[in-house]
């Protein structure tokens, strides 16, 4: 009887205690709650290890980058814990509500945190997105107006739980859908709440793990450009076409990174569309006005489609369908496109050690609704508007990059302090590495410097764009995001090409093998990169990613030297490597070049002053300092961009004086840069100096007239000729420039003003 008594005083105790910690770890996040109303980080971070210096950063980053949300409605709740000696496990519900471009968003997420008992008090010393939904298996059925530009769906979700504690489930929906019901298995209709994009539905129970849910979605409605501000569309239903990348949220798909599943996609469309959709096409069945399409997905992903009236061309290379739906019945151009897509794709699955879907597909759509867009990644299908694919060149870089993003953005996905810094990256990355593949080294870095023709992507459009107001790759900015998403285009590839040539390209490539392997459907940091790269190479690499990654700008560096003969009838080469800026920590090239062929050096550059001195056989002719630009740097040929740069900006902002001015200097120093002539000689137009303008103008329209050539410079060169010709009373000219501009894409405006021009010639 006693020793009952002991061991109920004893569950006594324990449970009072327990019920003790649970209050006072709800506590803290309730603190943390009101902090975030108060705007008070400085107090949020008592909470949190800030022994852990690199931890404490990252926590103060994301608490700066939460504030700077507008309208910012912010709660976070504990659900579930446990506790397991001087160590607590919270189940935590974040919820963001805030206001961007005038519409309502809402972010709501669950993490573990992990908290420590330091000296009676609960410090958080980790915290961790909860995958705890996974879609298993989805079978959507979509009925596709285009007249109406509408479509009505059924999506029928199976998920598994895999971790317990939450009492809600979470989905996106493309904000122009309604949700006309949402039912589990029985038929029983279950409560849900919106706020733009995101759908919760609550639950009476909080879940357990291995526990099966099964979620019957019926909606309707026409599809919202989430992009609109940025000058594209990924999703639209008309006569133009009827189209849907996966990011647009077409279906509802579970929030957080397990998104991806196993389907049956079934699409029925009118009769004279033809549909184009990840999966395998298992069933084709004609009825009297409409056609019913079924995709079988037999490799779990998020799901894109396009229908539209299309010239098709299928081939099939080691196992991998390669399918091209192009809108001109050009079937040499569809072969084409097939065959060299087959080889990037082919390539890339052996770089990144696995093809991660059942398929891919190149697939056309509308410029004149896609207006800005380039092109767009997806899990096995890639949009292209018309404009984009020329008949007989293939736009290699540019399908290299959006072939790339069947990894990186799909299969690997960067957190939220470095989304853009891999998926974007990443994906231009991989047109850097097919360069090396199919063209040789030497070609992959004159492509990092100078990008390629109708593809500007390069360290030269960092310099002259993006330079001044450059922002730490690896630190993230709520309010800079675009400019972030720009830099790792331009950019962040060239820094992991340099780290490519720091560790050597085997340990690179097994480095790049094991994030493909090891981040498939998770959430990947810097840091999480850096100690792959790490490990792989056997190298520290603190200082190359301190000053690739946290610093801004770029290194500069000056070569003095001298040639001398030497007693023995040797030369002797002796100079001087010094940085000009920010002293960098770098591995140079020194080419000692004679006239039938070169020596190359290594040098380390740590010091701002760095001596050299080599022994050679014959007297060179020339000493270059990293001769094929294997360092990002400023240069000659770089230091005078970012006039063309602010040149170019005066003149989209409609300063015509500035932009003259500026444009006027920059070619001082480089009078034949063709596409600063045109931008001088537009900046005229605009200003109504007609009699200057024409020199400047067909100077630079010789650079389209090889098919070179920026697409948006080209449109409003051509604008301004028209208008030059217009105001010049050649009317027979303006009239075949205005014309052009409409077989274009239509960029912030341009068909609407030619067209008012056109209409003035009537």
């Amino acid at each position: 009887m006693k020793t009952k008594y002991i061991l109920l005083i004893m569950a006594v105790f324990f449970f009072t205690n327990l019920f003790s910690q649970e209050k006072k770890i709800e506590k803290t996040f309730k603190e943390i709650n009101q902090l975030i109303i108060n705007n008070d980080i400085e107090s949020i971070l008592k909470f949190y290890n800030t022994q852990n210096v690199e931890f404490a950063q990252k926590i103060q980053q994301r608490y700066e980058n939460i504030l700077k949300l507008d309208s910012l409605s912010y709660t976070i709740k504990m659900n579930d814990f446990v506790i397991d000696g001087g160590t607590a496990f919270a189940v935590v519900f974040e919820k963001k509500e805030y206001v961007k471009n005038k519409r309502n968003y809402s972010e709501s997420q669950w993490y573990t945190y992990t908290l420590m008992k330091i000296k009676k008090e609960w410090i958080i010393t980790e915290t961790k997105e909860r995958n705890y939904l996974q879609a298993d298996f989805t079978e959507l059925k979509v009925l596709i107006n285009p007249d109406k530009g509408k479509m009505t769906a059924k999506a029928n979700i199976h998920i598994s739980i895999l971790q317990g504690g939450e009492n809600n489930v979470l989905f996106w929906l493309n904000r122009g859908l309604t949700i006309n019901a949402i039912t589990d298995e029985t038929g029983k209709e279950l409560k849900f709440s919106r706020n733009g994009l995101e759908v919760l539905i609550p639950l009476k129970h909080t879940l357990k793990e291995k526990e099966k849910l099964n979620l019957i979605f019926s909606y309707s409605g026409t599809l919202f450009n989430e992009y609109a501000e940025q000058n594209y569309c990924l999703a639209y239903l008309g006569k133009e076409g009827c189209f849907a990348n996966f990011v647009t949220q077409w279906y509802p798909k579970l929030n957080g990174t397990l998104t991806k599943s196993k389907a049956k996609l079934v699409y029925k469309v009118p009769k004279h569309l033809t549909v184009a959709s990840v999966g395998v096409l298992s069933d084709k069945k004609e009825e009297a006005e409409m056609t019913t399409y079924t995709f079988h997905v037999n490799t779990p992903m998020d799901y894109t489609f396009n229908a539209n009236k299309f010239t098709t061309f299928y081939k099939n290379v080691n196992d991998v369908s390669i399918n091209v739906f192009l809108f001109n019945s050009n079937s040499k151009k569809a072969e084409m496109y097939a065959d060299k897509a087959a080889q990037m794709v082919s390539f890339l699955s052996e770089f990144y050690g696995i093809f991660p879907f059942d398929s891919y597909s190149i697939s056309e759509v509308p410029s004149s609704i896609t207006k800005d867009l380039g092109g767009a990644g997806g899990q096995g299908m890639n949009f292209y508007p018309e404009t984009a694919l020329r008949d007989t060149v293939f736009e290699f870089p540019l399908l290299a990059h959006e072939i790339g993003h069947m990894w990186w953005g799909s299969w690997v996905t960067g957190k939220e302090n470095s989304g853009s810094l891999f998926d974007e990256g990443f994906a231009q990355f991989s047109s850097v590495i097919c360069y090396r593949h199919f063209y040789g080294e030497r070609a992959m870095w004159k492509f990092l410097n100078d990008g390629a023709p109708r593809y500007s992507q390069s360290a030269k459009l960092y310099f002259e764009r993006y330079s001044i107001n450059d922002i730490p790759l690896g630190k993230y900015d709520v309010n800079r995001n675009s400019d972030i998403t720009m830099l790792a285009r331009v950019k962040a590839h060239f820094v992991y090409a340099m780290l490519m040539e720091t560790i050597g390209y085997y340990s690179f490539n097994k480095g790049i093998k094991r994030v493909v392997s090891e981040y498939v459907n998770k959430r990947m940091g810097l840091d999480d990169f850096k100690k792959i790269m790490e490990e792989e190479s056997e190298m520290n690499l603190d200082v190359f990613f301190e000053q690739w990654f946290f610093r801004t700008g770029a290194p500069e560096f000056a070569i003095e030297y001298s040639v001398k003969e030497t007693n023995d009838g040797k030369y002797k080469v002796e100079g001087l490597v010094t940085q000009k800026r920010e002293i960098y920590d770098v591995n140079a090239e020194i080419e000692l070049s004679y006239d039938d062929y070169r020596e190359v050096e290594k040098l380390k550059i740590n010091k701002k002053e760095n001596p050299f001195s080599y022994v050679t056989d014959r007297k060179p002719h020339v000493v270059i300092f990293d001769p094929d630009r294997k360092i990002l740097r400023w240069s000659e040929e770089t230091k005078h961009l970012p006039l063309l740069g602010k040149g170019m900006m005066s003149l989209i902002q409609g300063r015509n004086e500035e932009a003259v001015d500026t444009l006027t200097k920059y070619l001082e120093h480089k009078p034949l840069d063709l596409r600063a002539n045109g931008l001088l000689g537009i900046a005229f137009v605009n200003s109504k100096q007609y009699d200057k303008a024409l020199d400047y103008l067909l100077l630079a329209e010789k650079e389209h007239s090889k098919g070179e050539g920026d697409k948006v410079h080209k449109m409003f060169l051509y604008l301004a000729l028209g208008e030059y010709y217009f105001e010049t009373e050649n009317q027979e000219k303006a009239k075949i420039y205005f014309e052009e501009v409409l077989l274009m894409s239509d960029i912030m405006g341009a068909h609407a003003k030619a067209l008012s021009f056109l209409k003035k010639m009537k």
